[in-house]
């Protein structure tokens, strides 16, 4: 029942740090009792990605709202936003790598003689006693 309401990532949500687990009951109680350290930047940026989404699909169904809500979202919670205390995802998982035009070449092992009588028995395996 909580993964269909939410309620077990409420405190990513709402921005807290604290730890809620268990049942349903104790997870809204413990929800609405740390309404304290509530990060009002995350509940900006998340009526902020409703906003732009439902306003764009109104626009048209064929504009990817959703994405560019997030793209939003994620620009300013890392930039304008930065200094708020809002958890990114590097904060949770580390960095993303950036490093995708880098090309690594295949490359054979160094010749030597146990590479070229392994190469050899297999090769002779292969052909001259198939089956």
């Amino acid at each position: 029942m909580e993964d269909v309401l939410g309620i077990e990532s409420f405190s990513d949500l709402m921005g807290q740090d604290e730890e809620i687990k268990g049942g349903l009951m104790h997870n809204l109680y413990t929800a609405m009792g740390n309404l304290d350290k509530l990060n009002i930047w995350s509940i900006f940026l998340g009526l902020l990605t409703f906003g732009v989404t439902k306003g764009l699909l109104r626009i048209s169904i064929f504009i990817p709202g959703p994405i560019i809500a997030m793209g939003l979202a994620t620009l300013l919670s890392a930039t304008v936003l930065a200094d708020k205390g809002i958890i990114l995802v590097k904060d949770v998982y580390g960095s993303i790598p950036n490093n995708f035009f880098v090309f690594t070449a295949p490359s054979l092992p160094a010749f030597s003689t146990g590479l070229v009588l392994i190469y050899f028995t297999l090769l002779g395996r292969l052909y001259l006693f198939p089956g």
